[in-house]
């Protein structure tokens, strides 16, 4: 087969006519490498040989593509290039932005570190989870994850501080409970929440032990419920108001 011309199209690449009315839309950097401009005729063999390569580049544009949208690591590219490419096209591809750079574990963690520190409350047990999830070795991970407790600290405090200022209805028992499991959930250890909790002051939670008590009255009475006040005390002991707490508001 002769090569009959070369249109320039998009994205690097040319479209290669060929005499039997073929046309092969070909990667620049594949065209140069094989030398194809000073060809003049290509056999079916070479063709396959090319189209094979040529997916290769595909890959590697495609890759490159999606670091430039975002910084990537291994596992996701992977991931969104097998939905297209085999295995083997895959591996080139990363062998080679490993080599160039695109593809830079240090770089990476430390990025996802900075982000996560800056754009989220999340805490150092769930950054580092995310990262291991994403085939990341520890030891790696271990050696850039250099940040005092005392940013956790004060991570924690701010958290703790904008949740004390919003109103609630839950017993100091509650609240400190919910608030070590919202915070257990965003990746702080147990010791540094109860140490932080520690520190800082509960809102008294008399008015909502009325309130409460009030409720549970008036739908125990509803009820025609016989011994209401054991009844009332032991629903308001489920909702973690102090027993001393509950007797004299009950007496």
């Amino acid at each position: 087969m002769k090569i009959l011309k070369y249109t320039k199209l998009k994205n690097n690449q040319y479209k290669l006519s060929l005499d039997n009315g073929v046309e092969l839309n070909l990667y620049e950097d594949l065209i140069l490498k094989e030398n194809l401009l000073l060809t003049k005729e290509i056999t079916t063999k070479e063709v396959e040989k090319i189209l094979e390569l040529n997916n290769y580049y595909a890959a590697y544009y495609k890759a490159l593509k999606l670091i430039n949208g975002r910084l990537r690591c291994e596992k996701e590219l992977v991931t969104l290039l097998k939905k297209d490419y085999n295995q083997s096209i895959i591996k080139q591809v990363i062998k080679t932005l490993k080599s160039t750079g695109y593809l830079n574990n240090k770089v990476y963690i430390t990025s996802y570190i900075h982000d996560a520190l800056l754009l989220s409350l999340k805490g150092p047990l769930k950054i580092k989870r995310e990262l291991l999830n994403l085939d990341f070795p520890e030891e790696e991970v271990d050696n850039l994850f250099k940040i005092e407790d005392k940013v956790w600290e004060e991570r924690i405090n701010k958290y703790l501080q904008k949740k004390l200022k919003i109103s609630n209805n839950l017993s100091n028992l509650k609240l400190k409970q919910k608030l070590i499991n919202d915070l257990s959930n965003l990746g702080y250890s147990k010791n540094m929440i109860i140490e932080s909790l520690d520190k800082v002051s509960l809102p008294n939670d008399l008015g909502n032990l009325k309130k409460d008590y009030e409720k549970i009255k008036k739908q125990l009475e509803r009820k025609n419920m016989e011994n209401n006040s054991s009844k009332i005390i032991s629903k308001l002991l489920q909702k973690g108001y102090l027993y001393e707490d509950i007797k004299n508001i009950v007496d």
